[in-house]
């Protein structure tokens, strides 16, 4: 049984880790080899969420689904691939609007990265939040924080690429680092007001939602949006992000042994 102490000391890690992963951008000059390891991270985290997303999340929430329904129909892939749709909507429609809004691409790419990210924080903070399952708590918890610091590494580097002056940039930081902590709290505070068979319900379709996060995440971010270090002659750098990104895939499938 996941108490909530706990999960207010996860949540303190995890904005820790946020406001760490970036402020050193910030702070800090951009190198190239800077951009090719976190290049590496992002694809290990994006091997992370695919796995937690397919092999654990989206499972557990359907076993859920079955026995409350008593139906072999795929509510959790449902849920899961209208979340996925739901967030290529939200990206296409702020990315139209925020660059109608700004002059500098740069900066307007920092505030959408910001929102989406934000987006995505609030569902699988909510999602750890509402798990009162040690061993799926255990997964969700390893699939945020091992993509939360590249996560905001990325938006620190982002917005140092823009006209934004340090102050707005910390101030968007502590936005996205606050995201997954206000969605831990929400989640727990819906267990505790929901009765013992809602509360699974509940947990089932948050796992859904959050294995939609995920994998949209894993198929549209990690691979694709990771900095293309090939262009200054690191010819192995594709390939050593598809090794990372396995790699990520692998130890989610392993763990899927074990809990």
């Amino acid at each position: 049984m996941v108490t909530f102490p706990i999960k207010i000391l996860i949540s303190f890690i995890i904005l820790l880790t946020a406001l760490a992963g970036g402020i050193l951008p910030i702070l800090v000059k951009e190198k190239d080899t800077t951009k090719k390891w976190l290049s590496y991270g992002e694809s290990f985290a994006g091997g992370i969420f695919l796995g937690a997303g397919l092999i654990h999340l989206l499972p557990d929430a359907q076993a859920v689904f079955s026995q409350a329904f008593h139906t072999q129909y795929p509510y959790s892939f449902a849920i899961c691939a209208f979340s996925i749709l739901a967030l290529r909507v939200i990206e296409e429609g702020v990315g139209k609007i925020l660059s109608q809004s700004y002059a500098s691409q740069q900066t307007w790419l920092a505030y959408l990265l910001t929102i989406l990210l934000s987006v995505h924080s609030v569902l699988a903070g909510a999602a750890l939040g509402i798990e009162t399952t040690i061993a799926t708590f255990i997964i969700i918890f390893i699939a945020i924080i091992a993509h939360k610091g590249s996560a905001a590494f990325a938006l620190g580097v982002s917005m140092q690429k823009s006209t934004l002056n340090k102050k707005a940039m910390v101030k968007l930081l502590l936005l996205f680092s606050i995201m997954t902590p206000i969605g831990i709290l929400f989640g727990s505070v819906l267990t505790e007001c929901l009765k013992a068979a809602q509360g699974r319900l509940a947990e089932a379709i948050f796992n859904a939602i959050a294995a939609g996060t995920f994998i949209y995440i894993a198929a549209f971010h990690s691979i694709n949006n990771t900095c293309t270090c090939e262009k200054h002659g690191h010819v192995s750098t594709t390939a050593l992000r598809l090794i990372s990104f396995a790699f990520g895939l692998i130890v989610m499938a392993l763990i899927a042994i074990y809990l």
